[in-house]
């Protein structure tokens, strides 16, 4: 409110339009008309000023003793651009922000210095760096998304101005087409402004995010047929024996680069005098190779897509394997840092075999990985550019490295193991992340209900050969 010397009279009545429109103050005074009546909300009015000037108060006693409490006064907003409707309303949520325990006058001055978001969003990523609430890779990803999406759409607003229809602009128009990324994003800002109502940086019960409906997610569950393994296992030893082109994205994006390069090459030596021009060479015409190279593949990738394929581990667990967590002899690994923390697993014979495989293999001195990197002080960082042009040599570009893992819970569920040890090998924190194959168990033990029915129904019907899968499928009113 404006800084005066009048003095003040205090009334109280009941607010309406009516009554507000009506009020006058006398010169030289304030008037200040509290409301009052059945519906009225304690704490609320108006004050007139002689100039005419209408303006919608909260009035209350922060929390505390007498003694520490503070009496404090509240602007809403002005008459007749607020009605009293909506101050009414809006003192009631203020009121009851101090009755929880807050001070909306506080958080009102707070928000008028508000920091932007470009400025508190790497505070927040720093918090969870520093409280190791996070995994390195959730972290960084956590870093691209605000850099490439969040800071250019918000950054420039203070935390406080950011509403949801901000939020549902992002959300359902700049990233509708990536659904998936758009719901990823959409749980981090609702993580951030979480974060900020407990930095009393908004005020409390103000998330933006709340009322943005994420978008419908199928599950991309997709599993190899046993043609569709075979042609994944000859693409493997193909790339190990004789290499593999380029996948075609990987090769598109290549050529995209050369061209850019070129036509910035052609342009500037376009741009140059006449004279120098002479002197210098013109930029070379672009080129294509007859036939694509064939690039001979990094043994310890084939050979990481292969445990892979073998275990239904994650990528990170296959990749940050040590040596000295693998009991050979056994078969048990001690994982202690995985996305359930510490977890147990046993190998396979099979995969035991590919890590004595590996172990032969020409590596950096002293590396304690088994599938290292280049240097002996980091483990291999990345195979999804083997991976893309092994399935594309298969034939199996719609298969993400992530399906293997899916594709080994369903053989095991197939073959009748119970989800307790399907979770214990796929290293699942409790069963209902399993529970999604629970569905492959129980085709599972319909084909095991029809053998062991065939067989006493041969026996009952008086024939020696039970029932053919043909004959069940009919039975059971199937093509």
């Amino acid at each position: 409110m404006p800084p005066t010397t009048e003095n003040t009279r205090t009334v109280r009545d009941k607010l309406t339009e009516v009554r507000v429109e009506k009020l006058r103050a006398k010169a030289g005074e304030r008037l200040c008309v509290m409301d009052d009546g059945p519906n009225a909300v304690r704490g609320f009015g108006v004050v007139v000023f002689p100039s005419g000037q209408k303006t919608f108060i909260a009035r209350y006693r922060t929390r505390g003793t007498r003694e520490t409490s503070r009496v404090r006064k509240m602007r809403l907003g002005t008459f007749p651009e607020m009605s009293v409707a909506a101050a009414r309303a809006r003192a009631g949520r203020e009121i009851g922000t101090r009755d929880a325990g807050g001070d909306p006058a506080d958080l009102q001055a707070a928000a008028k210095f508000a920091p932007p978001v470009e400025t508190v969003f790497p505070e927040y990523l720093h918090f969870l760096k520093v409280g190791k609430k996070l995994k390195p890779r959730t972290l960084e990803e956590y870093e691209r998304q605000g850099r490439l999406l969040i800071l250019p759409a918000l950054g420039s607003r203070k935390v406080t101005e950011v509403l949801t229809k901000d939020i549902a602009e992002l959300h359902g128009h700049t990233l509708a087409d990536r659904p998936y990324l758009a719901n990823r994003v959409l749980a981090l800002l609702t993580a951030f402004f979480r974060w900020t109502e407990t930095r009393r940086l908004r005020p409390k019960d103000s998330n933006p995010c709340t009322e943005v409906k994420a978008f419908q997610e199928e599950e991309r569950e997709r599993y190899l047929s046993v043609e569709e393994l075979q042609r994944l296992g000859e693409a493997l030893r193909g790339a190990l024996e004789h290499g593999l082109p380029p996948a075609q994205n990987r090769k598109a994006a290549a050529e995209r680069r050369l061209a850019t390069r070129r036509a910035e090459r052609t342009a500037a030596y376009a741009a140059l005098p006449a004279r120098e021009r002479r002197k210098q060479p013109q930029p070379r015409k672009p080129y294509k190779p007859a036939k694509p190279k064939l690039i001979p593949s990094n043994p310890f990738a084939i050979a990481a897509i292969r445990f892979l394929a073998l275990t239904g581990w994650r990528e990170q667990e296959v990749l940050s394997l040590r040596w000295d967590a693998v009991d050979m002899e056994s078969g048990r690994v001690n994982l202690k840092d995985t996305k359930t923390r510490q977890s147990y697993r046993t190998l396979s014979a099979p995969a035991v075999a590919v890590l004595a495989e590996l172990s032969e293999r020409p590596r950096p001195a002293g590396s304690p990985f088994a599938f290292p990197g280049h240097s002996a002080r980091q483990p291999l960082t990345d195979i999804k550019h083997v991976w893309e042009s092994v399935r594309e040599a298969a034939g199996l570009t719609d298969v993400r490295l992530h399906d293997l893992r899916h594709n080994f819970a369903s053989y095991g569920a197939s073959a009748l193991y119970n989800l307790p040890v399907i979770s214990k090998l796929l290293g699942h924190k409790d069963l209902a992340s399993t529970q999604r194959y629970a569905h492959l168990t129980d085709a599972a033990v319909l084909r095991a209900a029809d053998d062991i029915a065939g067989g006493i129904a041969a026996k009952l019907d008086a024939r020696e050969t039970p029932v053919t899968p043909i004959a069940r499928a009919r039975a059971r009113g199937h093509k």
